[in-house]
C-alpha cells in the first residue's frame, strides 16, 4: 500500500504532471464563513475556489451541506476540491470539535469517485486537513486518507508549511 508523501511547502501551489490532474482538498464549513486558515492564501491564489464554495453555501439547504464537496478547475491541471467537513467554527463547551471526521470521509469518496471514473491519473494534495481551526487529530484523518486514497492507490502530498 502507499504512503503519504509530506512536503515542505505551499499546498496552494501543488506539483503538476502533464496529463495528470492534481487535487487540492480542504475542509470547509457549512456556514459560508471562508475567512481563516488555509483559505486565506487558496483564495487568494485561486479565487475562483471561493467562488465555488459560495456558490454551494446558496445551492444546499444548510441541514443538505455536510460532506458535499464543490470543485473549482482552477487551470488546466489543478483542480480544487472544497470538502464541507465542520458544521461550526468553534469547539463547544463540551469539548466537540468542529471536523466531522464522517462528512471528511464521504467528502475523500466523492473526490476519488469523481477522479477515478473520468479516466486520467489524478495526485491529491493537501495541507493537515481538518486538523487546524476545525480541531481535528491528524492520526484519524490520515487513517481515513489510508481507507480512501492510499488503499486504492492514489499519490497522496500533504504539506507542511515552514
Amino acid at each position: 500500500m502507499k504512503e503519504i508523501k509530506y512536503i515542505i511547502g505551499d499546498a496552494t501551489n501543488p506539483s503538476v504532471n502533464k496529463g495528470e490532474y492534481s487535487v487540492i482538498c480542504h475542509c470547509c464549513n457549512t456556514l459560508g464563513a471562508w475567512g481563516a486558515g488555509f483559505v486565506i492564501p487558496l483564495g487568494r491564489r485561486y479565487p475562483s475556489a471561493k467562488q465555488n464554495y459560495m456558490t454551494m453555501i446558496k445551492t444546499y439547504r444548510p441541514s443538505e451541506r455536510l460532506g458535499k464537496v464543490g470543485y473549482a478547475k482552477v487551470n488546466s491541471n489543478i483542480v480544487v476540491a472544497n470538502i464541507m467537513g465542520q458544521e461550526r467554527i468553534y469547539t463547544t463547551s463540551d469539548g466537540k470539535i468542529p471536523l466531522d471526521y464522517d462528512a471528511l470521509k464521504e467528502g475523500f469518496v466523492n473526490v476519488y469517485n469523481k477522479f477515478s471514473q473520468i479516466n486520467v491519473p489524478f495526485t491529491i494534495h493537501m495541507p493537515r486537513i481538518g486538523c487546524g481551526l476545525a480541531g481535528g487529530k491528524w492520526e484519524k484523518v490520515a487513517e481515513i486518507i489510508k481507507d480512501v486514497f492510499l488503499k486504492n492507490n492514489v499519490d497522496v502530498f500533504v504539506y507542511d508549511l515552514k
